[in-house]
Protein backbone atom coordinates (compact mmCIF):
# COMPACT_ATOMS: atom_id res chain seq x y z
CA UNK A 1 0.00 0.00 0.00
CA UNK A 2 1.21 3.46 -0.60
CA UNK A 3 2.12 5.79 2.21
CA UNK A 4 -0.37 8.30 0.78
CA UNK A 5 -3.26 5.84 1.03
CA UNK A 6 -2.35 4.78 4.58
CA UNK A 7 -1.91 8.42 5.61
CA UNK A 8 -5.24 9.45 4.10
CA UNK A 9 -7.12 6.68 5.91
CA UNK A 10 -5.35 7.27 9.22
CA UNK A 11 -5.61 11.03 9.09
CA UNK A 12 -9.13 11.42 7.73
CA UNK A 13 -10.90 8.36 9.19
CA UNK A 14 -9.08 7.92 12.49
CA UNK A 15 -7.39 11.17 13.50
CA UNK A 16 -10.15 13.61 12.57
CA UNK A 17 -8.61 15.30 9.55
CA UNK A 18 -6.89 18.64 9.30
CA UNK A 19 -8.30 20.19 12.47
CA UNK A 20 -6.85 21.81 15.57
CA UNK A 21 -8.03 20.26 18.83
CA UNK A 22 -7.23 20.91 22.46
CA UNK A 23 -9.26 18.54 24.62
CA UNK A 24 -9.28 19.07 28.38
CA UNK A 25 -7.54 16.17 30.09
CA UNK A 26 -5.68 15.06 26.96
CA UNK A 27 -2.09 14.59 28.08
CA UNK A 28 -0.88 15.22 24.54
CA UNK A 29 -2.09 18.79 24.67
CA UNK A 30 -3.14 20.62 21.51
CA UNK A 31 -2.96 18.71 18.24
CA UNK A 32 -3.29 19.59 14.60
CA UNK A 33 -4.07 16.78 12.18
CA UNK A 34 -3.22 14.34 14.96
CA UNK A 35 0.22 15.91 15.50
CA UNK A 36 1.01 17.13 18.99
CA UNK A 37 2.97 20.28 19.57
CA UNK A 38 5.66 18.19 21.27
CA UNK A 39 5.99 15.86 18.27
CA UNK A 40 6.09 18.71 15.74
CA UNK A 41 8.86 20.47 17.64
CA UNK A 42 10.81 17.24 18.17
CA UNK A 43 10.53 16.53 14.42
CA UNK A 44 12.13 19.89 13.66
CA UNK A 45 9.05 21.99 12.99
CA UNK A 46 7.87 25.07 14.83
CA UNK A 47 4.39 24.75 16.28
CA UNK A 48 2.39 26.83 13.81
CA UNK A 49 -0.95 25.23 13.02
CA UNK A 50 -2.34 24.91 10.53
CA UNK A 51 0.52 22.94 8.97
CA UNK A 52 0.34 22.53 5.23
CA UNK A 53 -0.39 19.02 3.94
CA UNK A 54 3.23 18.48 2.85
CA UNK A 55 4.50 19.23 6.37
CA UNK A 56 1.87 16.90 7.85
CA UNK A 57 2.89 14.13 5.46
CA UNK A 58 6.58 14.66 6.19
CA UNK A 59 6.04 14.37 9.94
CA UNK A 60 3.89 11.24 9.61
CA UNK A 61 6.31 9.63 7.16
CA UNK A 62 9.49 10.29 9.12
CA UNK A 63 8.10 9.70 12.60
CA UNK A 64 5.78 6.74 12.02
CA UNK A 65 5.87 5.13 8.53
CA UNK A 66 9.66 5.00 8.21
CA UNK A 67 10.33 4.25 11.89
CA UNK A 68 8.11 1.16 11.74
CA UNK A 69 9.44 0.11 8.32
CA UNK A 70 5.89 0.01 7.00
CA UNK A 71 7.00 0.05 3.36
CA UNK A 72 8.65 -3.34 3.92
CA UNK A 73 5.43 -5.00 5.09
CA UNK A 74 2.70 -6.54 2.95
CA UNK A 75 -0.64 -4.80 2.46
CA UNK A 76 -2.69 -4.09 4.53
CA UNK A 77 -0.35 -4.85 7.46
CA UNK A 78 1.67 -1.77 6.55
CA UNK A 79 -1.33 0.51 7.11
CA UNK A 80 -2.39 -1.39 10.24
CA UNK A 81 1.00 -0.96 11.89
CA UNK A 82 1.14 2.66 10.72
CA UNK A 83 -2.15 3.60 12.37
CA UNK A 84 -1.07 1.75 15.52
CA UNK A 85 2.16 3.75 15.63
CA UNK A 86 0.29 7.00 15.10
CA UNK A 87 -2.13 6.26 17.94
CA UNK A 88 0.19 4.59 20.44
CA UNK A 89 3.69 5.68 19.55
CA UNK A 90 4.96 9.19 19.63
CA UNK A 91 7.45 8.91 16.83
CA UNK A 92 11.18 8.47 16.49
CA UNK A 93 11.91 12.10 17.30
CA UNK A 94 10.72 11.64 20.88
CA UNK A 95 12.93 8.56 21.50
CA UNK A 96 10.26 6.78 23.51
CA UNK A 97 9.96 3.11 24.31
CA UNK A 98 8.41 2.22 20.93
CA UNK A 99 5.39 0.53 22.43
CA UNK A 100 3.89 0.25 18.94
CA UNK A 101 6.85 -1.91 17.84
CA UNK A 102 6.51 -4.06 20.97
CA UNK A 103 2.82 -4.59 20.16
CA UNK A 104 3.83 -5.65 16.66
CA UNK A 105 6.53 -7.94 18.01
CA UNK A 106 4.11 -9.64 20.40
CA UNK A 107 1.67 -10.11 17.51
CA UNK A 108 4.27 -12.00 15.47
CA UNK A 109 5.84 -13.96 18.34
CA UNK A 110 9.09 -12.01 18.71
CA UNK A 111 10.47 -11.05 22.11
CA UNK A 112 9.33 -7.43 22.46
CA UNK A 113 12.31 -5.09 22.72
CA UNK A 114 11.01 -2.11 20.75
CA UNK A 115 13.66 -2.47 18.03
CA UNK A 116 12.30 -3.15 14.55
CA UNK A 117 15.38 -4.91 13.28
CA UNK A 118 16.06 -7.78 10.87
CA UNK A 119 14.65 -10.47 13.22
CA UNK A 120 11.38 -8.61 13.58
CA UNK A 121 11.08 -8.06 9.85
CA UNK A 122 11.89 -11.69 9.05
CA UNK A 123 9.32 -12.90 11.58
CA UNK A 124 6.71 -10.52 10.17
CA UNK A 125 7.30 -11.72 6.64
CA UNK A 126 6.94 -15.34 7.75
CA UNK A 127 3.41 -14.78 9.09
CA UNK A 128 0.56 -15.52 6.70
CA UNK A 129 -0.31 -12.32 4.87
CA UNK A 130 -4.04 -12.61 5.60
CA UNK A 131 -3.61 -13.18 9.36
CA UNK A 132 -0.97 -10.55 10.16
CA UNK A 133 -3.32 -7.53 10.23
CA UNK A 134 -5.66 -9.21 12.69
CA UNK A 135 -2.76 -10.30 14.92
CA UNK A 136 -1.60 -6.67 15.10
CA UNK A 137 -5.12 -5.41 15.85
CA UNK A 138 -5.64 -8.05 18.57
CA UNK A 139 -2.43 -6.94 20.30
CA UNK A 140 -3.42 -3.30 19.88
CA UNK A 141 -6.78 -4.05 21.55
CA UNK A 142 -5.02 -5.93 24.37
CA UNK A 143 -2.73 -2.94 24.93
CA UNK A 144 -5.67 -0.56 25.17
CA UNK A 145 -7.42 -2.82 27.69
CA UNK A 146 -4.23 -3.14 29.73
CA UNK A 147 -3.68 0.61 30.07
CA UNK A 148 -7.38 1.22 30.74
CA UNK A 149 -8.74 4.68 31.32
CA UNK A 150 -11.60 6.66 29.93
CA UNK A 151 -10.47 6.37 26.29
CA UNK A 152 -10.59 2.56 25.99
CA UNK A 153 -13.96 2.47 24.23
CA UNK A 154 -12.83 5.04 21.67
CA UNK A 155 -9.57 3.21 21.07
CA UNK A 156 -11.40 -0.09 20.54
CA UNK A 157 -13.73 1.69 18.12
CA UNK A 158 -10.61 2.78 16.25
CA UNK A 159 -9.39 -0.78 15.74
CA UNK A 160 -12.91 -1.82 14.71
CA UNK A 161 -12.85 0.89 12.01
CA UNK A 162 -9.56 -0.56 10.77
CA UNK A 163 -11.05 -4.06 10.65
CA UNK A 164 -14.03 -2.76 8.65
CA UNK A 165 -11.71 -0.91 6.27
CA UNK A 166 -9.83 -4.14 5.62
CA UNK A 167 -13.03 -6.15 5.17
CA UNK A 168 -14.43 -3.65 2.66
CA UNK A 169 -11.21 -3.27 0.71
CA UNK A 170 -10.49 0.31 1.78
CA UNK A 171 -7.18 -0.94 3.19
Amino acid sequence: MSFAKALNFTLMDLEGGYVLTDRPGDAGGPTYAGITERLAVAAGYQWHPPFDPVEVANIYRSQFWDTCRCSELPEPSDAVLFQCAVNIGQGEALKIDHEEVKIFQRAIGVTPDGDFGPKTLAAALSVARDTLPDLILEEQDAYYRMIGGSNVKGWLNRTEKVRKAIATGVL
